[in-house]
């Protein structure tokens, strides 16, 4: 037999004194280990709970906290047989897995966000116990504490501190403790804690639920349909095919019961009507709507209703992906939109918010590079689609030399016009957009169809990259989600303009074409070809060796063209100074954006302002790119003029984009509001201050004419023109004297 010592496990068969039925270890020895007095500090080791089919008391899965027993009444149990040596508890064999093997074989809705990675359950539980009690063991393992069984007597003040109650730090410090201070023994009991449990059904002629008021009354006639495993499936697959926006819950239900539960029809007025199934034979309204929306394949769904030939037909997967067809770069990109989870303020006053913008991207298919984005107020729609799409065909040279980013080569987002887009249901899915890629840029779109993931593009898999990588960094950001109950507003901690989000958004967007490493879309043509060569397996570097190749290949148009046939028209009044936009999305009301003003030469050389009837509204359309002021494009008979803006504020024709101009608008309204009290008292003080005066002067007047002086002097017209005559000579004198000297 082993001596008695550190590690020792023994399972007592009777209770004697402080030592319970059961397995024990041995976790410290105080004293001499050849002395009887020594004290042992032993723990109780939990054990598995038997099988509920041998019909035995489940017992207590917990641990029993520390004992102190004398050396001498251990060995006088072993003595007596009372207690024997046994081996330590076979370890579950989850225990032995890695935290990637259960985020492996954990299904990806019961995933945990811990920190900035997922983790299953099981390990987040462990490590959330971990928390509570390493503080305590830290300190017994620093020998601040005299004994083990010391730690008991923390564990009141650590809970108090987590906020907790007791016997919830207790289980895990002496669990941690019985099973040989393994962390693993503080995941849970089972390897699938916290699971779906299985799904219940009405036994022995009992439906589930409170009995209704006929079963009450004693008619088990009426008591309603035993729900089975049939029955919950019709309910799913009803669910998915019934219940529509717009479409009552009456009419949904009703709907359901004539297709699953009917039995044969009735002729009335020439129409044959369903016969539904008895009250009492079908699922209740309420069966209906609580098992209806429960989570199911909807594939599944549609092989059932059309069968194994029809779905196979029409519904089933296609083999594929987003990359099928391309042989070469810069053929086929992706279009698509997404949240920016980002409150604004405006570019002149940093507690006026502007909103949360929504951004759209261009990408190339093959390698995700990013080309082009473009940020929009509001909902987007097909113009802004349409200019997303200008930005990734011209140099991205201006916009970053307008966003004062010199340390970036505008080669670094390279300039691609795609014969072929795709794009979701969304921005681009409108007779405009589709006429204007397929007749003015000669561009197609192929819409990806709903429920194929497989066929999206490159850039709904970018979404969240920029999300967690720029977004959620910076202040205001709203997460995607609604703020909790108390938690402040994220539009009250917004900071940045569109301005400054905008440089940050392209730094982002260069680094990862330049410096994410993707050696996984390295082929390995360029991998042979670079051997003993250094380069980094980033977006670029791959295009560019490529380009190299000659494997790039894309349509070039001319950039003043593409211009005027894909950027957004807008509404400008023609005034003597120049051209004003009108302000978006107003109807018939005119709203003029006066902060910034467009002029050119040929707007002068043309005299556009005379080119109106004078009872017609002196309005042209021009194309506006909202995020660039600098400029505006004309197009007339005349062909395509580029309008500069002549605005003397440098900051608005640098930094102001289109929904700034609107906010300048609102907060001039919003200062006319608040000021009107004051400008009108100056105003009725100067108009009273002038009536007054004049009231005195006339007062005067009268005053001198009854004391019988002049009231007025009047001057004669000869006089004035001798005085003129009198200056032009003097004039002409001195001009002959300067010209002598």
């Amino acid at each position: 037999m082993k001596p008695v010592s550190v590690g020792f496990v023994f399972r007592a068969k009777q209770r004697r004194g402080q030592t319970q039925p059961g397995l024990h270890r041995v976790i410290e020895v105080n004293g001499d280990p050849d002395d009887d007095n020594c004290l042992l500090v032993v723990i109780q080791i939990p054990e598995q709970p038997p099988p509920r089919q041998s019909g035995k008391k489940q017992a207590s899965y917990y641990s029993r906290g520390f004992k102190r027993i004398r050396l001498e009444a251990v060995r006088q149990l072993l003595k007596e047989s009372l207690a024997t040596e046994a081996l330590a508890p076979p370890v579950p064999p989850w225990w032995s897995k890695s935290d990637a093997d259960f985020l492996h074989e954990c299904p990806k809705d019961r995933w945990v966000r811990q920190g900035g990675s997922w983790v299953a359950p099981e390990v987040h539980k462990r490590e959330t116990k971990w928390t509570w009690i390493e503080p305590l063991v830290a300190r017994y393992e620093r020998k601040e504490i005299q004994s083990v069984a010391d730690l008991d007597a923390l564990v009141p003040a650590r809970a108090t501190e987590l906020k907790l109650k007791p016997n919830q730090v207790y289980d895990a410090l002496h669990r941690y403790f019985a099973f040989g201070e393994i962390k693993d023994a503080l995941l849970p009991n089972t390897p699938l804690s916290g699971g779906k449990g299985q799904e219940r059904y009405g036994k022995n002629g009992v439906r589930l639920g409170a009995p209704n008021a006929a079963a009450k009354a004693g008619n088990t006639e009426l008591a309603g349909k035993i729900c089975d495993e049939q029955d919950r499936q019709n309910m799913r697959d009803g669910y998915q095919m019934f219940v529509r926006r717009g479409v009552s819950r009456k009419d949904s239900f009703l709907a359901f019961s004539s297709t699953y539960y009917s039995d044969g029809y009735k002729v009335e007025n020439g129409y044959q009507l369903p016969l539904l199934l008895p009250a009492r034979q079908r699922p209740t309204e309420r069966e209906f709507f609580d098992h209806g929306p429960e989570k199911q394949d909807r594939y599944e769904m549609l092989r059932r209703i059309f069968g194994e030939a029809e779905w196979a037909k029409d519904y089933r997967s296609l083999i594929g992906t987003a990359q099928d067809g391309i042989h070469s770069l810069g053929q086929v990109g992706s279009i698509d939109a997404s949240p920016i989870d980002l409150n604004l303020v405006s570019c002149f006053d940093c507690q006026i918010p502007i909103g949360v913008p929504r951004g759209l991207f261009v990408r190339e298919a093959k390698l995700g590079l990013w080309c082009g984005a473009h940020n929009v107020i509001g909902g987007p729609g097909t113009d802004d689609a349409l200019l997303t799409i200008l930005r990734s065909a011209l140099s991205k040279a201006k916009i970053l030399r307008r966003l004062n980013l010199d340390d970036i080569h505008s080669d670094d987002i390279p300039d691609l016009l795609f014969v072929r887009l795709l794009s979701d249901n969304g921005e681009l899915r409108a007779i405009k957009g589709i006429e204007t890629c397929a007749e003015k840029v000669r561009t197609t779109i192929e819409f990806v169809e709903s429920g194929r993931a497989d066929r999206n593009s490159p850039s709904e898999s970018g979404h969240h990259a920029r999300h967690a990588g720029l977004d959620h960094k910076l202040p205001g950001t709203t997460y995607g989600r609604r703020p909790k109950r108390g938690e402040a507003l994220p539009i009250s901690k917004a900071l940045l303009n569109l301005y400054g989000y905008e440089r940050l958004l392209w730094q982002w967007m260069h680094w990862a074409n330049t410096k994410q490493l993707v050696p996984h879309l390295v082929p390995t043509e360029m991998k042979r070809d670079m051997v003993g060569k250094p380069f980094l397996p980033t977006r670029i570097e791959i295009y560019r060796w490529a380009d190299r190749q000659g494997l790039v290949t894309h349509p070039r148009m001319d950039p003043l063209y593409l211009k005027s046939v894909l950027l957004p028209v807008y509404t400008a009044s023609v005034a003597r100074n120049g051209l004003i936009l009108h302000r978006p999305r107003t109807g018939e009301r005119v709203e003029l954006l006066k902060a910034a003003l467009f002029n050119s030469d040929y707007i002068q050389q043309t005299a556009l302002y005379h080119n109106f009837a004078s009872n017609d509204p002196r309005h042209v359309q021009v194309r506006v790119d909202p995020d660039d002021l600098s400029e505006i494009i004309l197009v007339d008979r005349g062909g395509v003029h580029v309008i500069p803006n002549v605005t003397n504020d440098v900051i608005v024709v640098r930094e102001y984009y289109l929904p700034d101009l609107v906010a300048v608008n609102d907060a001039n309204r919003l200062t006319n509001i608040e000021t009107k009290s004051e400008v009108d008292q100056a105003g009725s003080d100067l108009r009273l201050s002038r009536a007054a005066e004049v009231d005195m002067a006339q007062a005067k007047r009268k005053a001198a004419e009854a004391e019988g002086g002049e009231g007025h002097t009047t001057t004669s017209k000869e006089g004035v023109r001798d005085n003129q005559k009198r200056e032009r000579a003097e004039q002409l004198q001195q001009a002959v004297s300067i010209s002598v000297q």
